[in-house]
């Protein structure tokens, strides 16, 4: 499936994600999800974000002092209030 790597609040959660409707929002330590979706909804709140995330439609609002985000998708609407981003 496809691979989205978040770190929130510090700590590392690994999320691969590859189906249906999926939303997301993590804010504490190690989380693994694994589903399936076409449309992906990721909001995270921690110091460095990184996202990396293939689908048809992606929607990405993070909020952190460093994000990286790397997308291959059709339609990417990006959201994002931090120091670097």
């Amino acid at each position: 499936g496809y691979n989205a790597h978040v770190a929130s609040s510090g700590e590392r959660g690994r999320i691969a994600i590859a189906g249906n409707s999926t939303r997301v929002s993590s804010v504490g330590g190690g989380t693994r999800m694994a589903s399936t979706g076409m449309r992906v909804r990721i909001s995270s709140l921690g110091d460095r974000s990184r996202i990396a995330s293939s689908g048809d439609l992606t929607q990405i609002a993070s909020f952190g002092a460093e994000s990286k985000i790397a997308n291959c998708a059709d339609n990417v609407q990006i959201m994002a209030n931090g120091e670097n981003t």
